[in-house]
C-alpha cells in the first residue's frame, strides 16, 4: 500500500517543482500517513483481539464482528445523551481512530526517510 500511494503522491508533489529530496520526503510522508490511516482500524481490532484472555483477562470476543461491535459501542457510550442519533454514530466510528495521531507521529517521519533513501539508492 505504501509503495502504491508513494507513486501517486510523487506525481502530485512533482508538479510543484520542488527539489527532488524535498518532494520525495513529502510524498513518502504522505504515503505513510494515508496508509496508516487506512489500516489503523484493522490494526486496532487486531490488537484488541490479541489481548483477549491475556494475563487473566476475560474472553470478550468470539469473532471479529463482536470486536467491531465492542469498539463501536465504546465510542457511542462516551456520550450517553447522543446514543440514538447521528452524533452517537460518529462517536462510534471515531473510536476506531482513537490513537491515530501518535501513530502518525511515529510513522510519517520514518516512511518519509525510507522513501527518500530508497529513491536516492535507486538513482
Amino acid at each position: 500500500l505504501n509503495f502504491a500511494l508513494y507513486e501517486e503522491f510523487r506525481e502530485v508533489f512533482a508538479v510543484f517543482e520542488l527539489p527532488a529530496p524535498l518532494y520525495t520526503l513529502l510524498a513518502g510522508g504522505s504515503a505513510g500517513a494515508a496508509a496508516s490511516t487506512c489500516v489503523f482500524p484493522l490494526d486496532l481490532l487486531r490488537r484488541q483481539m490479541q489481548m483477549v484472555g491475556l494475563g487473566g483477562r476475560p474472553d470478550v470476543y468470539a469473532n471479529v464482528f463482536e470486536a467491531v461491535r465492542h469498539v463501536f459501542d465504546t465510542g457511542v457510550k462516551r456520550s450517553p445523551r447522543h446514543e440514538h442519533n447521528l452524533l452517537g454514530i460518529a462517536l462510534g466510528l471515531r473510536e476506531f481512530f482513537r490513537g491515530l495521531l501518535p501513530e502518525l507521529i511515529k510513522v510519517v517521519p520514518g516512511t518519509a526517510i525510507l522513501f527518500t533513501v530508497h529513491n536516492r539508492l535507486m538513482n
